[in-house]
């Protein structure tokens, strides 16, 4: 009985599977021992299906997981291009104090002094003599930063000799020895006053690289009449400078800056910024070059972390105070709060002692409302990533030991780029699928065309007794087969080959 189940296990009809006739050559005389080791045999068999089945499951639940949620894979590649498109430049002033504001000029609004010390620590009682109400804070932003004229460097003569006595900077930026080739903007902060960002514009956005193609940055530079050297005759007449001795060094100030992409705005909030930045600080007095390098990435764009076009900074930083008012219940803003590329916020300005100093200590938490807006804010599917390294820095003359000489340039045009890709694909589903098949039950397409044709023929079957095909009569000594006429052995010879 058990025999003819197995029998009937076969897909096609007068086909016997391997196993069967295994279990009829081993097991089919009669005896007890032989009917012991068959039950054995069936054991094995069904604990080893058992177990090729289970497993056969879980695999086909991973792939198809993996199928549905596929692994991202990152895929390098190193190119070299003859033109690069260069990164945006934001630059910030600080004193000898290491701050972005005139202590002179604060004192002169009844500010004590910075609310900020070196080692990080705030102050609000400089705030308690300001007179609030009278003088909008950015008015006091306005006078108490440091504030530089954008010229050209065929003007800088006329520049630096009419604002040399009112102290006023003066920036000369250049890209490809061309000032037309940028654009700038101006926005305050908390810490670093006023910042100063250079972008190039689109039909000056590929360069090649090399120094006398990138950037160049002559900051507060002061013209001065060239000096020829001591004449011979001079030396003769035993008339001779005496040179100085060296003075002490002094840090007199320097410069904050940031190297980012030209397609997101900085921010001195970090959590909020969604670009890298390089940072280098240039101490006046001094020319320094720095050359980059780039790194471009494109990631996918999945519906659990959906990609945007804005820029993600400019998000986070609106929804940040949106919340930040919200949750104190002021509705008042801060010079640095709103950024200007997003437009008027369409609110006042706070003019209590009060409603300021609760803005700027909730302002100062920076990682505060960063995973909700995080959520509510999309990301850049594609963007850039620069970065930069010091070269090296020169100490410039004596009467530039205010100013400060910046060389920003790609020194090749190599750059890499990084490429997200889905690590699983159909192909590699079919590939696991036919290995844990073959493996565990030892199926593959043969095996599927042999079902194919089994339920084919039990459907013929099913047609056949539901719909009887008439038949010619034939008489009863013929067959309901053909015989078909046999080929001749070709091995037998005939007598007339052997007298050949």
């Amino acid at each position: 009985m058990v025999l003819w189940s197995f029998e009937k296990l076969s897909f096609l009809n007068g086909r016997r599977s391997g196993f069967n006739v295994a279990v009829q050559n081993k097991y089919t005389e009669f005896g007890k021992g032989r009917q012991i080791a068959y039950y054995i045999s069936l054991v094995y068999w069904g604990v080893a299906l058992c177990f090729c089945l289970g497993w056969t499951f879980e695999q086909i639940s991973v792939s198809t997981h993996k199928l549905i949620h596929p692994p991202i894979s990152t895929k390098t590649r190193l190119n070299n291009n003859e033109t690069l498109h260069y990164p945006a430049v934001t630059i910030c002033y600080k004193n000898e104090d290491r701050q972005g504001y005139k202590l002179n000029m604060l004192k002169r609004f009844n500010l004590t002094g910075y609310w900020k010390n070196d080692d990080g620590r705030y102050f609000n009682d400089t705030w308690e003599n300001f007179d609030w109400g009278q003088i909008s804070l950015t008015e006091l932003w306005n006078r108490t930063t440091y504030k530089a004229n954008i010229v050209e460097l065929q003007n800088l003569y006329n520049v630096t000799h009419n604002d040399q006595m009112n102290r006023h900077m003066s920036i000369v930026a250049s890209l490809n020895n061309n000032a037309k080739a940028l654009s700038n903007t101006v926005n305050y902060f908390y810490e670093h006053g006023r910042c100063y960002t250079f972008r190039p514009k689109e039909d000056h956005a590929g360069l090649p690289p090399g120094s006398q193609y990138g950037y160049r940055f002559w900051l507060n530079y002061k013209y001065r009449p060239i000096q020829y050297p001591i004449s011979s005759n001079s030396a003769k007449n035993g008339s001779f400078n005496i040179l100085p001795h060296p003075e002490e060094y002094k840090f007199l100030g320097g410069w904050d800056v940031y190297i980012h992409d030209p397609k997101d705005s900085w921010s001195e909030n970090e959590p909020l910024t969604n670009s890298h930045h390089e940072h280098f600080f240039v101490e006046t007095g001094t020319k320094a070059q720095i050359k980059i390098g780039m790194i471009a990435y494109n990631t996918l764009n999945m519906s659990s972390d959906p990609c945007g076009t804005n820029s993600i900074t400019l998000c986070k930083e609106s929804c940040r105070w949106e919340y930040l008012m919200e949750s104190i219940g002021i509705n008042c803003s801060l010079p640095f709060t709103y950024p200007k590329q997003l437009g008027p916020l369409n609110i006042g300005q706070c003019n209590t002692f009060n409603d300021t100093m609760s803005m700027m200590y909730h302002y100062r938490d920076w990682f505060r409302y960063t995973p909700e807006c995080t959520k509510r804010c999309w990301r850049n599917c594609a963007g850039t990533i620069f970065t930069g390294q010091l070269l090296r820095s020169e100490i410039m003359k004596q009467s530039q030991k205010s100013s400060a000489c910046i060389e920003i340039y790609f020194p090749s045009g190599m750059y890499m780029n990084l490429e997200e890709e889905n690590a699983y694909g159909v192909g590699m589903f079919l590939a696991d699928m036919g290995g844990v098949y073959g493996f565990a039950l030892g199926i593959s397409v043969i095996t599927l065309l042999e079902f194919l044709d089994w339920i084919l023929l039990k459907i013929c079957r099913l047609c056949n007794e539901k719909f009887p095909c008439k038949r010619n009569k034939v008489s009863p000594d013929v067959g309901k087969y053909f015989k078909y006429a046999s080929l001749p052995d070709l091995s037998v010879k005939t007598e007339k080959e052997d007298l050949i």
